[in-house]
């Protein structure tokens, strides 16, 4: 993901007892919205967790399930959708929004995360800049070396393993080379021997 990202933007779908995101994007800036209204008699709270469980954040989420229809009707509808538009963090987990004292929507961001707070620098995935807190110089540092030391007896293992296959090939060679001579001198030993018979029996 890149690293210049400003903010995540939901769609939501609620209802009287529950919430659930049909539509997300990463957006540039952050539009206004009236459905972040922290005036509203009525509103849904939303919080944003880091990885280790911090409050990165906190809106309102105007509660209203009215609707005016034109001209002059108001209507109360089952469900309606509003726009939430949290600021993007590296180490972003999740985010909830509870309407009064209940959880109706606990909604994961792992996939956004850069930085995972676990005190290790993980150089696929974080970087001094997008996780400070745990790619610290001497931490990046190990975390380098770490990924060499364990690439290298790799590859040496892969190394031994094709010497260790080509050695059997050999001396199976020579082994197969031995036995043909000793029956080559057999199968010559034993033509002397028939050969001298066969002369004495001439010669008797």
């Amino acid at each position: 993901m890149a690293e210049d990202v400003a903010y995540l933007s939901f769609w939501i779908n609620l209802t009287k007892n529950s919430a659930n995101v049909y539509s997300e994007e990463i957006i540039d800036n952050n539009p206004l919205s009236y459905d972040l209204d922290n005036t509203a008699a009525e509103q849904y709270k939303v919080i944003v967790y880091s990885a280790n469980n911090s409050v990165l954040q906190t809106l309102n989420l105007t509660k209203s399930f009215i609707i005016y229809n034109d001209p002059g009707g108001i209507e109360i509808a089952e469900s309606v959708q509003k726009r939430l538009v949290i600021d993007y963090f590296p180490e972003v987990k999740n985010f909830v929004i509870y309407d009064g004292r209940k959880l109706i929507l606990d909604y994961d961001l792992s996939i956004y995360n850069q930085c995972n707070l676990d005190k290790i620098c993980d150089p696929l995935k974080e970087t001094k800049e997008t996780c400070p807190e745990d790619c610290k110089p001497e931490e990046f540092a190990k975390a380098v070396v770490k990924k060499v030391i364990i690439e290298e007896p790799e590859k040496n293992v892969a190394k031994q393993k094709q010497v260790v296959k080509k050695v059997p090939k050999t001396k199976s060679n020579k082994n197969l080379f031995v036995v043909i001579s000793i029956v080559l001198i057999l199968i010559l030993i034993i033509f002397i021997l028939l050969l001298r018979k066969t002369r004495k029996q001439q010669v008797l």
